[in-house]
């Protein structure tokens, strides 16, 4: 019985290992890949509903509409109801947003040489060309036709990104079945017999590799995986708070934004602060003239002091001049110099 292969878990796990290279580009300014698709694809086409978002994206609206409420909450799409009907909301991008776009180009752009440059340009643009080819309407033949290059698209992508032993199991069910790799059956019979491949040891192979990798995934991935299955977030939650009380003026960083020791993060806003540091400044100040008035009332006293002492010391000269005459004068008295 021929193997058959599961060309959707393929692509899917395809376009998530090339998502990522495109998140971590675009981590830079703050988007992932989906959140920049919907903004460029705003910006192509101006106000679109949610309807008309979940066809053009292909998305399920219960994820559309998560990520539309982020990119609101971060001033980037702004919603609006036309007069027509109330009911129907649109969205069209903030000058936010677009300045948001238009600082991702250049990262999306580098994502992208980075991905042909490992996978090639060539062959990069005949997948590309592939699967936009199979999402239009076309025949059952042209479709039969594409399935292979798409096969081995998804198939390359494994191999260079993720190769375990289930991408080269992949990788050979993909060659097996791919047309210009299967013999014709007169040659199948002219030639030698073909041998036969161990399946029961292959499968014990891969089911062991499936379940070290399911392990490993739920070790380092699985468990800061939310309820989302559009992104992840891992790490450890700091609380910070400020030494002194304020209202945040500005806040300097962006969310899942790397940090350094001694980088600023927020900025209080200080007018309160700088009121009482002026009423502290005026109140020094009135300290200061009041020390400078009691010095010179302590002048103006020694003053006084001093010259209450002069007083005193002419005071004590004119008794002792006094005392002096006194008895002189009784002296005179007793020798008759003097009349009464």
């Amino acid at each position: 019985m021929e193997e058959s292969f599961d060309d959707c878990f393929a692509i899917r796990q395809a376009a998530r290992h090339v998502s990522q290279i495109y998140d971590r580009h675009l981590a830079s300014v703050g988007l992932t890949i989906t959140q920049f698709s919907l903004l460029s694809r705003l910006q192509r086409t101006g106000p679109m509903t949610m309807k008309q978002l979940a066809e053009t994206m292909r998305m399920q609206r219960t994820t559309l509409v998560r990520i539309i409420q982020l990119l609101r909450r971060n001033g980037l799409v702004l919603s609006e109801a036309p007069l027509a009907d109330a009911r129907a909301l649109s969205f069209s991008l903030t000058s936010e947003g677009k300045a948001r776009l238009e600082a991702g180009w250049k990262h999306w752009h580098a994502a992208q040489a980075e991905f042909e440059h490992s996978f090639g340009g060539p062959r990069a643009g005949a997948a590309r060309r592939t699967v936009c080819h199979d999402r239009s309407p076309v025949t059952r033949a042209e479709r039969s036709s594409s399935l292979p290059q798409l096969r081995q698209f998804t198939g390359a992508i494994s191999r260079r990104y993720f190769f375990n032993p289930i991408s080269a199991y992949a990788h050979i069910v993909i060659m097996s079945s791919t047309p210009s790799t299967v013999a014709p059956a007169g040659a199948a019979q002219a030639g030698k017999p073909a041998a036969r491949i161990p399946w029961m040891l292959l499968a014990i192979i891969t089911v062991l590799a499936v379940l070290a990798l399911a392990a490993s995934y739920g070790f380092f991935v699985g468990r800061f995986v939310e309820s989302t299955d559009d992104a992840y977030v891992g790490g450890d939650v700091t609380v910070m708070a400020p030494k002194v009380n304020g209202f945040v003026a500005d806040v300097l960083v962006q969310d899942n934004q790397f940090v350094h020791v001694g980088q600023v993060l927020v900025r209080l806003d200080a007018r309160d602060y700088d009121a009482r540091l002026a009423q502290a400044a005026a109140e020094v100040s009135s300290a200061q003239a009041a020390v400078t008035e009691l010095q010179a009332k302590k002048s103006l006293q020694l003053a006084t002091i001093n010259e209450q002492a002069a007083e005193v010391r002419a005071s004590g000269a004119e008794l002792t001049r006094s005392a002096a005459d006194q008895l002189r004068y009784r002296e005179l008295v007793k020798d008759d110099a003097v009349s009464n």
